[in-house]
């Protein structure tokens, strides 16, 4: 059967389908790395009034053919400034901006060849900007299509709210318009396609991206149906799925819920995209260059990730060896001890974990006037002992990302809660050193990593000498 998304959804274009060869794994990690990198990038940017970036187009450096405008390079060097004093602890070593600048152009020196290789056609490229683009084009709180809901007066006199109280005033506009969407959509599920789909998915082992859904029987039924001015579309469980699979932060699939607000988000997202596209809202400057500085971001990541993989082929010959020289870099610990920080609203546990990490410094114990400071904001603290057999787990806890991105249901009488937890290491006890073949996939790793480094440092010094770096900074 002909793939008919961009009859019925013309945000789609041609995509990878749900019942087509699966998604290659590197592929959907972009996800990961676009919510990390992209909604920091974009979301804690300001774009400028309209297209204007009044005079921050100018460009302050070129790497080979690339060219960074003075707009970017302020938003990377913001961004890269946040991410170190969040992660750093010792405030005796401010942000060293020219050591970034360095490393940074060191790095578009690689996104240089990997141009030259053809990387920016590559396929995982050209899916994950066109993904991720939009994406960001429609929900990025400071992005073009928030800027649309604000009327241009509205936005200049709250230019001096401060921006969390900023952001506060466009999500009530997202709210209110999203409330619309709805209203006008008058969506209509197929309660037994529905039946059939939950049942389909509480049998899967694992709800992780990409869900794949083999029963082409079941994937092409109609999911729901509904109004787009006056015409009636039909959505069936194959598109629901890819745009599941397609979505940066999603809804759980496995409860009833969980699927009626994801089939809410997807026709939210549809009008949005199509409106976005009405007003040619991506041909904004500053969207433009952002979108940019991500693709070399993309192209550098994916390249580094096939010289890793070449890597590892290179030293799989050595691996006892070097597990044996290098014994004490594998040890692990028996014991952890966390602090837990849950919470329903993801933003305030994310808060609250960065607080504690910087009151935390290298003390072991926590002070019982940090329970009490977080009880009133609807954030639970409680200490953990996890037993812990594999280091990457340890590391990271240590850096404290969420144990579960997506939250987790806690059942309460018939209500379903949604909470979201990050566990923030605080001490350890006992380590041990495991055998090698426990942990072969790591030492091949760590050891690919130190074969790659080596090998960059070589290859950077004939870059330096292909490439011109001029700076007009």
């Amino acid at each position: 059967m002909e793939s008919n998304h961009s009859a019925e959804c013309p945000c789609y274009g041609r995509l990878p389908r749900t019942h087509g060869s699966p998604l290659k794994l590197r592929t959907m990690n972009l996800f990961i790395y676009g919510s990390s990198l992209i909604l920091a990038l974009f979301i804690l940017c300001e774009f400028s009034n309209g297209d204007s970036l009044n005079g921050e187009d100018q460009i302050i450096l070129r790497v080979g053919d690339i060219k960074i405008s003075e707009y970017i390079y302020k938003r990377e060097r913001e961004r890269q400034q946040r991410n170190y004093n969040r992660n750093e602890s010792d405030a005796s070593a401010p942000f060293n901006e020219e050591l970034w600048r360095a490393k940074w152009i060191d790095k578009l020196l690689f996104v240089c060849e990997a141009r030259k290789m053809g990387y920016a056609r590559h396929e995982d490229v050209l899916y994950a900007t066109k993904v991720l683009s939009k994406h960001m084009l429609i929900s990025n709180l400071e992005g073009p299509y928030a800027r649309y809901l604000v009327d241009r007066e509205t936005l200049e006199r709250d230019r001096s709210a401060l921006p969390h109280e900023r952001i506060k005033i466009i999500q009530e506009l997202y709210a209110k318009e999203t409330k619309q969407i709805l209203t006008d959509s008058n969506i209509r599920a197929n309660e037994i396609s529905l039946d059939r789909l939950l049942s389909q998915l509480s049998k899967l082992d694992s709800l992780e991206k990409p869900l794949i859904i083999e029963d082409a029987g079941l994937g092409e039924r109609t999911l729901f149906e509904y109004a787009n001015h006056s015409e009636t579309r039909s959505v069936s469980i194959f598109q629901f799925i890819d745009h599941h699979n397609e979505r940066v932060i999603s809804n759980r699939l496995d409860t009833l819920s969980g699927l009626e607000k994801e089939i809410d988000n997807m026709v939210v997202d549809l009008y949005r995209i199509q409106k976005a596209e009405t007003l040619k809202l991506s041909e904004n400057t500053a969207f433009r260059q952002e979108k940019e500085n991500f693709v070399n971001n993309t192209i550098y990541n994916i390249y580094n990730s096939d010289l890793l993989n070449e890597s590892i082929d290179a030293s799989n010959g050595d691996l006892e060896d070097y597990f044996n020289r290098n014994a004490l870099r594998f040890q692990q610990s028996k014991e952890i001890q966390v602090i837990s920080i849950t919470g329903r609203e993801r933003h305030k546990v994310r808060m609250a974990a960065n607080k504690i990490r910087k009151r935390l410094g290298n003390e072991s114990e926590i002070e019982e006037s940090m329970f009490r400071q977080f009880s009133g904001e609807n954030i639970r603290l409680e200490k953990k002992t996890l037993l812990v057999n594999n280091q990457s787990v340890s590391n990271l806890i240590e850096k404290g990302i969420l144990k579960a991105p997506v939250g987790k249901i806690i059942l309460n009488g018939k209500n379903e809660i949604e909470e979201f937890e990050i566990l923030l290491k605080i001490g350890e006890r006992g380590t041990f050193v495991p055998d090698l073949h426990a942990i072969l996939p790591e030492v091949r790793r760590s050891s690919a990593q130190k074969h790659l480094a080596s090998h960059n440092r070589r290859r950077l010094e004939e870059l330096r000498e292909i490439y011109t770096v001029r700076s007009y900074l």
